[in-house]
C-alpha cells in the first residue's frame, strides 16, 4: 500500500519540480502506514522541511541519525 503514494511522490523529484499538496499529504501517510521503511521517513522529513515544518523534520531526521539498528551507517 505505501509503495503506490511514495512512488507518485517520487515521480515528481524526478522530474525535478516541487511535489504538489496531496503527494506531501500520501507520502506523510505512506509514512503512518510504515515509519520503519528509512527511504519513506528521510522522504518525509525532508518534505516536512520544505514546507517549513522543521521542528517535526527535525524529530524524523534524528531518529534515522541514532538509528542504532543501522550497523553505524548513521554515523558521522
Amino acid at each position: 500500500m505505501i509503495r503506490p503514494l511514495y512512488a507518485y511522490y517520487q515521480s515528481f523529484s524526478q522530474q525535478g519540480v516541487n511535489p504538489p499538496d496531496i503527494a506531501v499529504a500520501g507520502l506523510g501517510r505512506a509514512f503512518e502506514l510504515a515509519p520503519e521503511d528509512l527511504s519513506v521517513r528521510v522522504n518525509h522529513a525532508f518534505a516536512l522541511a520544505n514546507k517549513g515544518e522543521f521542528d517535526r523534520a527535525i524529530k524524523l531526521a534524528q531518529t534515522v541519525a541514532i538509528d542504532t539498528h543501522d550497523g553505524g551507517g548513521g554515523e558521522g
